[in-house]
């Protein structure tokens, strides 16, 4: 069975927009959802999306206008979500009573290869959340949080840097490797970001997974 995702209404908004920002104008998908939603939705997509990339922000714009439009009913908008995230989506409230939608991650046939294209390929430096600071605090891990920095702009935090030479460290200090398959050294205390990639079947596959593209085979097979 799939695990479900909780997100509020703007924070499901907000994901659009920021898989939008990720991966680029996805006119299949797009073109989908404004066929979905009806109405003059299908040639305004259309005549955004023939700018091309360059037009990203114009098509979020659109976006934006079409999940916060009156006239689009509750089944469009989940149905919109589930086109963009692969996803099974339904309503429902959160813990306290919010209005949100839960997203299924669709990873039911996945399994970590333990090929590191993950920790080696993809960049988390600025990703560190301060939950993961307090865990390392708890755990008395000083040695983990040796290798975290701070942006001297902003004050967010950065992983991982050198300790000694205050540079950016590559590969991951806690990542080892033998004969091929990789692991990490502080698996039950990694990062969140680490914790929960690949997230969902489309984040997986969009990054890269081979994991997911395995998974991805299988199904197309089976």
């Amino acid at each position: 069975m799939d695990a479900e995702i909780f997100l509020t209404m703007e924070e499901a908004k907000d994901a659009m927009y920021l898989d939008l920002e990720h991966y680029g104008i996805q006119e299949d998908t797009l073109e989908e959802i404004a066929d979905l939603a009806g109405g003059g939705w299908p040639n305004r997509f259309r005549e955004v999306m023939e700018g091309g990339e360059s037009r990203i922000y114009d098509v979020i714009a659109l976006v934006r206008e079409l999940l916060n439009s009156p006239t689009v009913t509750e089944e469009v908008f989940c149905g919109a979500l589930s086109i963009m995230f692969w996803s099974g989506v339904r309503k429902m409230r959160g813990q306290e009573g919010e209005d949100g939608v839960s997203l299924t991650t669709e990873l039911h046939g996945f399994g970590c290869l333990h090929c590191g294209q993950c920790c080696t390929e993809l960049d988390y430096s600025r990703s560190l959340t301060s939950d993961d600071i307090a865990m390392w605090k708890k755990a008395g891990r000083h040695d983990i949080l040796a290798w975290v920095g701070k942006d001297k702009e902003d004050g967010g935090y950065i992983i991982w840097v050198n300790p000694d030479t205050g540079e950016p460290q590559e590969p991951c200090p806690f990542l080892a490797s033998d004969h091929g398959k990789h692991a990490c050294t502080i698996h039950e205390l990694k990062p969140s970001i680490c914790r929960e990639y690949p997230a969902t079947k489309k984040h997986g596959f969009m990054t890269g997974c081979p994991g997911v593209e395995l998974m991805f085979k299988r199904e197309c097979a089976g």
